[in-house]
């Protein structure tokens, strides 16, 4: 709904796996938003107004990340999966729409194709080295992308210069910081799951109306679009192709990427 101005709202869920932390926004049919790493619900500060005019936005934190007990062991996707099943079974909800960014793709399908009862539609978004179809080729686009990224000293970076940012700039940056200290322990096991893990052949179980939402960016746009060929996984996927980099659509353009999963959803 525009210019929807909803609260968000913060809780744990308690689970026989431990306290799972969300924000909640919004009223209606209820839809999972999952993080990628090692991001927390803080990430989606912006899209949940967005979406909460006509659902239920319930945004997790993943065990290991943001307010979230760590997880236990060596989990795999199937565990992250669960623990989204065990947040439905306390809220009391029976199936829920579930959307997925980067490593929350990840715990999206898995739940979808585990879980086929509990899911109702699926919305999986990544810049396209997160969407490989193939898993040798996926995990080291991902580790590439891990290897470029800027590394830095401790958990936190060094304070930037804030002059000239606004306020939803300083609050994303926060937003980012904050993640990246809580988050820096639990960044081994997801990743450890990420690359155990075959997304084609998840998504070739998962039966549940699929769209796939390409983040098409200069630094992966080597790698060729990887939408249709999932599509082509898949017996009920649809995708669409944005050019513009998650962090800028989530903090800046968030109506850009909420009109198009509104539009699916309503379907």
């Amino acid at each position: 709904m525009p210019g929807f101005q909803g609260r968000i709202t913060r809780a744990y869920a308690n689970t026989e796996r431990g306290q799972i932390h969300y924000w909640e926004c919004g009223a209606g049919p209820p839809l999972v938003l999952l993080a990628p790493a090692p991001r927390s619900a803080r990430v989606y500060r912006r899209l949940m107004p967005c979406l909460g005019g006509e659902f239920r936005a319930l945004a997790l934190d993943t065990r290991g990340f943001g307010e979230s007990d760590p997880p236990d062991g060596n989990p795999t996707m199937a565990d992250y999966a669960e623990d989204v099943i065990h947040v439905l079974d306390a809220l009391a909800i029976e199936t829920a729409h579930v959307f997925g960014l980067h490593t929350g793709n990840k715990i999206a399908a898995a739940v979808a194709a585990g879980r086929p009862g509990r899911t109702g539609r699926l919305v999986l978004v990544g810049r396209t080295h997160s969407i490989i179809a193939d898993q040798a080729a996926r995990n080291a686009a991902v580790r590439a992308s891990m290897a470029a990224t800027p590394t830095r000293e401790g958990p936190v970076a060094a304070r930037p210069d804030r002059a000239g940012l606004g306020d939803d700039a300083l609050q994303a940056l926060q937003d980012e910081r904050i993640d990246e200290a809580a988050g820096w322990a639990g960044v081994d096991a997801v990743y450890s799951a990420n690359f155990a893990f075959d997304l084609a052949e998840c998504l070739s179980r998962v039966r549940a109306p699929t769209l796939i939402i390409e983040l098409v960016t200069d630094e992966t746009s080597s790698h060729g679009r990887q939408s249709p060929l999932l599509q082509a996984l898949m017996s009920n996927g649809v995708g669409i192709a944005i050019e513009e980099h998650e962090r800028t659509l989530l903090s800046d353009h968030p109506t850009r990427l909420a009109e198009p999963v509104l539009a699916f959803l309503r379907a």
